[in-house]
């Protein structure tokens, strides 16, 4: 609708001309997202939708260990959250019941020695927002993973009871739910499932012939591999950038660095998720 709200008179000066017209797919071809969303899958087309001033979100991590980081801004909403899909929403109804009735969700918060901060889970269906239910969980530690149990039984005070009937196929979080942000603390989730939780595994982890202890670390993280070589170590910080390497080592000084999230890549093919004290 060229010059849209005035009558056309035919002259050169009310003459368009348009060409090219294209289609974009932004998943690529990808598959689309589904529970359980680990952001780990290189077939699925991962998205973050911030609404109400939330953000940046963004999917962070190595090739073979991502998660989500959030901000929340002094600007924010007091009901900023991001939604965990796109526009499509999930592949399949999430079948929430009143005897089936828990999702959880791996979060991390830094930048703040506050406990007790309010997330809120909310799913509905993506045609419609009037059909949702919301709950919230707390957290209980600062600096470190923790699961959050989201039981839908048990609905946010002001918001509707479950209703079974509804198809849930969309999933927002909301960190710090009630409030704005402070430009300081920083929130990081992973591993949305439902019914069960997906594992930590922050305990002594071991992958195939190595196992690294103590994990959580706070000087010497110890390397043990049994009939493995071990050809090259690398570390990584929370934002995915390399930050030492080594061609051999049965342990790795880890005493300087600050405390948070770092990943080991032990011969370019097993990472593992190590939290320093």
């Amino acid at each position: 609708m060229f010059d849209f709200g005035n009558t056309g008179d035919g002259t050169e000066s009310s003459t368009f001309y348009f060409d090219d017209i294209s289609q974009f797919d932004p998943t690529g071809g990808l598959a689309q997202i589904d529970l359980p969303i680990t952001f780990d899958d290189s077939s699925v087309y991962y998205s973050l939708i911030d609404f109400e001033g939330n953000g940046p979100s963004t999917i962070e991590g190595t090739s073979s260990d991502k998660y989500a980081r959030v901000e929340k801004s002094s600007s924010s909403g007091t009901s900023a959250g991001v939604t965990i899909s796109n526009e499509s929403g999930l592949e399949n109804n999430i079948p929430v019941t009143s005897s089936n009735s828990k999702m959880y969700v791996h979060t991390y918060v830094t930048g703040s020695s506050n406990t007790g901060i309010p997330v809120r889970l909310k799913i509905e269906n993506n045609n419609d927002p009037t059909q949702s239910v919301e709950t919230e969980a707390y957290t209980t530690v600062v600096d470190a993973y923790e699961v959050l149990e989201f039981d839908f039984n048990n609905e946010a005070t002001g918001t509707a009871a479950l209703n079974e009937s509804y198809p849930f196929n969309k999933v927002s979080l909301f960190f710090n739910f009630g409030s704005v942000g402070d430009d300081q603390t920083v929130y990081y989730f992973d591993n949305i499932s439902f019914g069960s939780p997906i594992s930590l595994g922050i305990d002594s982890v071991s992958k195939d012939s190595f196992k690294l202890y103590p994990n959580p670390v706070e000087d010497y993280l110890n390397i043990d591999s049994s009939n493995t070589v071990i050809k090259n170590i690398e570390v990584f910080n929370i934002l995915g950038k390399k930050i030492y390497s080594t061609n051999s080592s049965d342990s790795l000084d880890m005493s300087t660095y600050s405390a948070g999230i770092y990943f080991v890549k032990i011969n370019n093919t097993i990472t593992f998720k190590i939290l320093k004290k």
